[in-house]
């Protein structure tokens, strides 16, 4: 078994990736700290589920900040390989340069800098995880390189002959389409097929409407006791702001405008004036640049028939009826709000 504190001394600096065995009791289940109860990401954690029993290759797809190491964590914990290391790194924050270097190792001597016989990612997370998140990052040689591993199971250090067998759980990561990156020329096809055994989708918060809320009071909670604060919650007009902005950064922009709101609150209740002033310009803006025309504005009794049909067809999911009205979310939510209902 590997020993999971051994692997940060053979990262090359300055690459840093982040390493962990698991330490969730044994009973705990990996998947719960993925709160949310949207129908996209529940199926997206059943087929997480599915995977961790067996050691194909995951291919986890969704935009940046929505998840993926969330969903890849929960496979390595919930796999046979779980008292092993996970081992995750960003390849988008790696020099093309050190890429190789850095999964499959290198020998003394092997480059300028080589100071000592290095070995890389793939050995740090022997009988474990390796989580490489946007792989369409990786650049061809260290692509062909990785399909080897995959095909072989083993890797040849930088400056080596030596090939040295690996035990090891692939988790791949990507918020690009791989279609259009193979078909560019950028991506091999033969190295998606390998890396896409399984696929898994994470949907963004827009799609995920039910869970905006949840989410913002789980991270007050999360966030008191750290600050030394005692909020209880959203203001309702931040709350319907929260469901009418379609958060391009996912989970973690939400995160960190709790955060911040949280510090700076004033009051038990998190208001508008407590938000980031980033989130509350790109609100303001989303709104204006939304906004319809007026000859082809609907009337205020129109407006409202619209927008209540639509919330039938929908089952009141409200980025779903601003798609089918055309509209933002923001502008959705601004109308509701004139025409009162939203209470």
């Amino acid at each position: 078994m590997a020993n999971p504190n051994t692997s940060l001394t053979a990262i090359p600096d300055p690459v840093q990736p982040s390493l962990a065995s698991a330490s969730l009791p044994l009973d705990a289940d990996p998947f719960a700290r993925i709160l949310g109860h949207s129908a996209a990401l529940r199926d997206a954690i059943a087929r997480a589920r599915t995977v961790a029993r067996v050691d194909s290759s995951v291919l986890i797809s969704g935009e940046s900040g929505a998840g993926k190491e969330l969903i890849a964590r929960g496979i390595h914990e919930s796999s046979p390989r779980a008292r092993a290391p996970f081992v995750a790194l960003n390849c988008a924050t790696l020099a093309e340069s050190l890429q190789a270097s850095t999964l499959f190792g290198h020998a003394k001597g092997a480059f300028t800098g080589a100071l000592r016989d290095q070995p890389g990612l793939f050995e740090a997370a022997r009988e474990g995880t390796l989580f490489l998140d946007e792989v369409a990052e990786l650049v061809p040689s260290a692509q062909a390189a990785m399909l080897r591993v995959l095909q072989e199971g083993v890797i040849t250090r930088i400056g080596e002959h030596r090939e040295r067998k690996v035990d090891v759980r692939l988790i791949t990561a990507t918020h690009r389409d791989l279609d259009d990156a193979i078909q560019a020329g950028t991506f091999r096809a033969d190295l998606f097929f390998r890396l896409n055994v399984v696929g898994i989708t994470v949907p963004a918060l827009r799609e995920r409407d039910d869970d905006v809320l949840l989410l913002a009071r789980r991270f007050i909670e999360e966030f008191n006791p750290k600050m030394n604060r005692m909020l209880s919650g959203l203001s309702a007009e931040v709350s319907q702001l929260f469901l009418a902005y379609d958060w391009p950064g996912n989970v973690r922009e939400l995160r960190n405008a709790v955060e911040s709101a949280v510090l700076l609150a004033r009051g038990d209740l998190i208001q508008i004036d407590d938000l980031p002033a980033c989130l509350v310009k790109r609100l303001l803006e989303r709104d204006s640049k939304a906004t319809i025309q007026p000859e082809t504005a609907p009337r205020r009794s129109d407006w409202k028939q619209k927008i209540v049909t639509a919330l039938a067809k929908t089952g009141g999911r409200r980025s779903r009826t601003a798609t089918l009205l055309g509209v933002s979310r923001t502008t959705l939510w601004r109308k509701m709000k004139e025409l009162g209902l939203n209470d």
